[in-house]
């Protein structure tokens, strides 16, 4: 599995609405209307997750969730896996 450069995950978090690269990580902070929706959200995720194999961290407080990618199989690096969750997880919450 190939290991991003810091120049390749730069292009390729233009991709990624409000997705930054801090610490070996690709992150977003989610904000919800409600308790609720943020729930709904982070069980969304939890199903994608285990359905590909591939969890993020989370960091969750009532209408707030932060989740961060990287591969562990890479010593903790960021790859495409990394991203394309990440796509995944925007289009949980894009609206057309």
């Amino acid at each position: 599995m190939h290991v991003l450069s810091d120049m390749e995950i730069k292009e390729r978090l233009k991709k990624l609405e409000n997705w930054e690269f801090s610490n070996d990580f690709i992150m977003r902070k989610f904000v919800f209307k409600s308790h609720f929706a943020t729930l709904a959200f982070l069980n969304a995720v939890a199903f994608y997750s285990e359905k590909v194999g591939h969890h993020p961290n989370v960091n969750y407080c009532y209408n707030e969730a932060t989740l961060k990618y990287q591969t562990h199989d890479v010593q903790n690096k960021v790859t495409d896996k990394d991203v394309q969750a990440a796509l995944y997880v925007n289009s949980l919450v894009e609206h057309p």
